[in-house]
């Protein structure tokens, strides 16, 4: 339920348009519910056909399926505070023409 004014408002906080009555006041209406969000997919980059893509070049962005995504292995490592620090196995996500560029070959 909406603000509903008891009675005409004073001069100094607002005006009515004229020839408005008391009887002619309305509630105030709600707001818009939010439009729903769209969600989109990402095609991959490298097919001809229309093909969902499940991951995303490392370097370039573009998006790849799974007949074109390159996974090479990585060394991580997380930072313990003043400790040191703790390596683990990660990976990274290359397309065919980033796994072929030789600085990126070697920061694998």
């Amino acid at each position: 339920m909406g603000l509903r004014f008891a009675g005409r408002p004073s001069a100094e906080r607002c005006t009515w348009p004229a020839g408005t009555s008391d009887e002619q006041v309305t509630e105030v209406p709600a707001a818009k519910p939010p439009e729903p969000k769209v969600r989109t997919t990402v095609n991959c980059y490298e097919c001809t056909q229309p093909n969902t893509a499940v991951a995303v070049c490392h370097f370039c962005g573009a998006g790849l399926c799974r007949d074109h995504v390159h996974v090479r292995g990585e060394e991580v490592h997380e930072l313990a505070g003043t400790a040191p620090t703790h390596a683990g196995r990660g990976r990274r996500m290359l397309c065919r023409i980033c796994v072929g560029v030789p600085h990126v070959a070697s920061e694998v």
